[in-house]
């Protein structure tokens, strides 16, 4: 940035604009771009000019960069544009298995009338990028990359980096009966300098129902071979969800605590907007270091260390995840509670409290985890557990009961992100 020393100069430069706002013909916010302090140029996207809501075409772009989605997607809001709150009304519409193999039909969780989604501005879409590992035509593991959002394209390390936004806005405008709206994930991707590079996308076609029939396009980077070794990409929907848009609204300081207290199921939270639009990042979730016995329905008389079966008393949820009536799983998937070797210890509740002398019981064992997820409401989040375990039998107890243990929620913070 240049340094300005004159005083009259710096005031002018002052007065400069941080950014610009393009406005539809509702007098409405379409795209918002801000200046890149590093070169004092404001970017914009050429698909933001002259180009018609019903045009099917465009290009699926590489693998290698370009920052616009392409496609009928009829205007794209960028990562930003939900930190700042420009994003609102998020429902929940559509969760659940999207196979990348064959075109899969889904219907909205709330009833459609004549025109698609007619209360909201448009569809926002979450969803992952599912790698094949390709060894001279032969398909071999499979794994799950998380979307990394850069307009930049910097690579980031177990990720798929696009600089098509994300997450992906579709204005109700591009939807139409019988018509297609194409988004490649354009970006860098792991940028493994493959020789034939080509970008995954995803098809959005409304048909006549109200229904909505999801399109894979693969996308692959590879050695050019026949056959190729390299990977493939595919683009999977995990959530569809409305989205409206509104100003810019001020975000809550990091760290600022919206709850806190001693909470089993719901958490009414201070200070945040019913979408959750000024919070900027996420929220941070403290737990209680034990989990409780809730085998009847009430706090049983025996708590059981997380330490003890491996899981943290810290976790985030990020804002793209915050979205009404959405349930969001907060232990990993890659959890697997039935490898948990560690002799479990239990903490009695005594007629002075809880007591502080350990019963190791090589006899009790975890289960399963029957439910991890928190329900996201309007201003609030609900959470929705269970971990079970249940004695071998060795000391003639009965085997066929299984004992189920809560978190108890302390602390919910606003969180600053990765």
């Amino acid at each position: 940035m240049v340094n300005v020393i004159d005083n009259g100069a710096r005031n002018r430069t002052n007065m400069m604009p941080v950014g610009i706002k393009i406005i539809d013909n509702k007098g409405d916010v379409a795209h918002t771009a801000k200046t890149d302090l590093d070169t004092n140029y404001i970017s914009l996207e050429s698909k933001w000019f002259g180009s018609s809501s019903n045009n099917t075409g465009g290009g699926t772009g590489g693998n290698t960069g370009g920052g616009s989605t392409g496609g009928n997607t009829g205007g794209n809001y960028h990562d930003d544009s939900l930190a700042d709150g420009e994003i609102t009304q998020r429902n929940f519409e559509w969760g659940g298995t999207d196979d990348p193999t064959k075109s899969n039909t889904i219907t909205f969780k709330d009833a459609q009338g004549s025109k698609f989604n007619g209360n909201y501005d448009g569809i926002q879409l979450l969803g992952h990028i599912q790698k094949t590992v390709i060894t001279n035509g032969v398909a071999g593991t499979v794994t799950d990359l998380p979307l990394n959002f850069d307009v930049k394209n910097v690579v980031k390390s177990g990720c798929y980096t696009t600089s098509a936004s994300y997450p992906i806005y579709i204005n109700n405008s591009s939807i139409n009966v019988g018509s297609v709206a194409s988004v490649p994930i354009i970006g860098t991707g792991e940028n493994l300098g493959g020789k034939n590079i080509k970008a995954p996308s995803i098809s959005l076609t409304l048909n006549a129902d109200m229904t909505l029939t999801l399109t894979h396009d693969k996308g692959y980077n590879n050695d050019g071979a026949s056959p190729a070794t390299g990977v493939e990409y595919q683009f999977i929907v995990d959530t569809i969800s409305t989205y409206s848009v509104q100003k810019p609204v001020s975000q809550l300081p990091v760290n600022m605590t919206l709850a806190n207290g001693e909470f089993m199921d719901d958490v009414t939270l201070s200070g945040v907007g019913p979408f959750f639009e000024n919070i900027d990042n996420g929220l941070e979730i403290d737990v209680d270091p034990y989990i409780y016995d809730d085998t009847k329905g009430n706090l049983g008389h025996q708590r059981v260390l997380l330490s003890d079966i491996n899981l943290p008393t810290k976790y985030f949820l990020a804002k793209e995840d915050l979205i009404n009536s959405n349930n969001t799983s907060f232990i990993p998937s890659t959890y697997d509670i039935s490898k948990i070797t560690n002799t479990i210890k239990f903490y009695n509740l005594g007629e002075s409290g809880w007591n502080t002398a350990v019963t190791p019981s090589p006899d009790f064992v975890p289960v399963s985890v029957e439910k991890s997820f928190i329900n996201v409401g309007l201003g609030k989040i609900t959470f929705n557990d269970a971990i079970n375990f249940r004695y071998s039998g060795n000391y003639g107890q009965d085997t066929s009961v299984i004992w189920k243990y809560k978190f108890k929620i302390l602390t919910v913070k606003t969180w600053k992100g990765e």
